[in-house]
């Protein structure tokens, strides 16, 4: 399998996000021709539809940062049964203006921790939703729901329970296929590489 660039969003702002150390344990365990790239979106603008017409630069650089890679990684909260606003406002800027979608088919999935038992469920239908409407081919299954527990996870993005461990391995694994699949249905798809 050729070497596919990820870049990743964490939905939560926080530096002690519970997802930020689920990503780093994902970046762990992913297979070798996955390469990452974190999508910082923390200072963008609200979006408004006023921007359209001239997108300012630290808006046109994320819109880049996207369509740079081959997929995207969407590793998020739920927040009031749905995804950070933040997380949402990053989404509408990369989708506008009107044909200019940098979302449109590139592969992504969705995996997301909580304290709660239903580990971010009902917030990543939300996201998925919204990926649909973007045009991103979306890895449907495996899902990932995580229960955060207390220590699954330590800074440095090591796992401590094995069988978590082993399923968000299996994760990354589907989601590296899920990547070739996609381009070699729609190879004109995927970005093309300068230099």
């Amino acid at each position: 399998m050729p070497p596919f660039t990820v870049g990743y969003f964490v939905g939560s702002l926080s530096k002690d996000s519970i997802n930020r150390k689920l990503a780093q344990a994902l970046l762990r365990l992913s297979p070798e021709e996955l390469q990452f790239t974190e999508v910082p979106y923390d200072q963008l603008p609200l979006y408004n539809r006023d921007f359209d017409a001239d997108y300012p630069p630290v808006a046109r650089a994320f819109k880049q940062s996207i369509a740079a890679v081959d997929a995207v990684l969407f590793v998020t909260p739920e927040y009031n049964r749905s995804i950070p606003g933040a997380l949402k406002n990053a989404i509408d800027w990369a989708s506008r203006p009107y044909g200019e979608n940098v979302f449109t088919q590139k592969p992504s999935a969705i995996i997301g921790a909580s304290p709660g038992a239903i580990g971010t469920a009902v917030g990543q239908q939300h996201l998925r939703s919204i990926l649909a409407f973007c045009n991103s081919p979306l890895m449907n299954a495996v899902e990932a729901y995580i229960e955060f527990t207390d220590n699954l996870i330590t800074d440095d993005g090591a796992v401590t329970n094995t069988s978590t461990e082993s399923f968000l391995r299996d994760f990354m694994a589907r989601f590296a296929d899920f990547i070739q699949r996609v381009y070699t249905a729609i190879p004109e798809a995927r970005p093309t590489r300068t230099g």
